[in-house]
């Protein structure tokens, strides 16, 4: 009778700890591969790994074949479909786990509203209120730089109006703008090196902007993801970065795609796949852009 009980016991407590290293297992691959707002989705399924762990462990223990197997079946198929759904491939892991460590400290630049060096803020997120996109930006015959943002329309007959606006002078203070500030809609952005005021190269020699290491691999929908590590050499400092880039095979692949730059007297714009660098030798900084889905993407003021 003793010896029953303590066999049951064993049993269950064996069950408990396959349960928690199922579970462990699942917070590991959600944690580590995700994104935060998945993060909190997949939060309700967490006892489920802990469940058909526990149940795997009983059901052999007891010789209870059939249920036992159903139970790995079960583990299998909620595997595949939940991280399928979160974007958690064997080549997104493998691409993770075996990143060199030289790497490990890039960070993504949408974490940054502000990044500091030696206590003074030297890249600064433009527009400087987080809850606004540029939608344009321009400099002015002043050489001030406009940013504006505009309305999303709610109606289909509904305009999209101006509804922020923010101004810089030349050394990079934030001026006090008024009411009746016009902005002109019609200037090209800051960025947009296609005009007959540029001249354009296309050259593999990189400058400021250096791509270091790519990761690329499969994601959901069976798309593939391209996470690209790169340097910004400003004066006098250098940002480590990781972001989203256009799909790029591998390495090789990395060091064929061509840098561009656009020159005039007085402007080079100096741009690699969806990162752009703006210098201006009028200006007291620079303009980093990372381009999205969203609007003329991240754009950052360097110092």
């Amino acid at each position: 009778m003793n010896i029953n009980i303590k066999k049951m016991f064993l049993i269950i407590l064996l069950s408990i700890l396959s349960g928690v290293a199922l579970a462990a297992l699942y917070a590991f691959l959600v944690m580590r591969f995700t994104s935060s707002y998945d993060r909190e989705i997949s939060i309700i399924f967490f006892p489920i790994p802990f469940i058909l762990g526990a149940s795997i462990c009983y059901s052999f223990a007891y010789n209870q074949k059939i249920s036992g197997a159903l139970a790995v079946i079960c583990t299998l198929v909620f595997f595949k479909f939940i991280m399928g759904t979160l974007g958690v491939t064997f080549s997104k892991v493998y691409e993770r786990l075996t990143l060199p460590k030289v790497y490990k400290n890039y960070h993504y630049t949408s974490d940054y509203k502000t990044h500091d060096l030696e206590g003074e803020k030297h890249l600064v997120r433009l527009p400087d209120d987080i809850h606004h996109f540029a939608k344009g930006i321009y400099l002015n015959p002043q050489n001030e730089l406009i940013i504006y943002d505009k309305s999303i329309p709610m109606d289909r007959g509904e305009l999209s109006v101006i509804n922020y606006i923010e101004k810089y002078n030349a050394l990079g203070e934030r001026m006090q703008e008024s009411d009746t500030l016009e902005v002109q809609e019609d200037m090209p952005s800051i960025f947009d090196g296609n005009s007959q005021h540029f001249t354009k190269k296309e050259t593999l020699e990189r400058k400021n902007i250096r791509p270091m290491y790519i990761q690329s691999y499969k994601t959901k929908g069976n798309k593939y993801e391209t996470i690209l590590y790169f340097e910004v050499k400003t004066q006098p400092y250098t940002f480590r970065f990781k972001n989203k880039f256009p799909y790029t095979k591998n390495q090789k692949e990395l060091s064929k795609t061509p840098t561009i730059y656009y020159e005039n007297d007085s402007e080079i714009i100096e741009s690699f796949g969806n990162i752009s660098l703006y210098t201006n030798k009028h200006l007291h900084y620079q303009l980093l852009q990372i381009k999205d889905d969203i609007y003329l993407g991240l754009i950052y003021m360097v110092k």
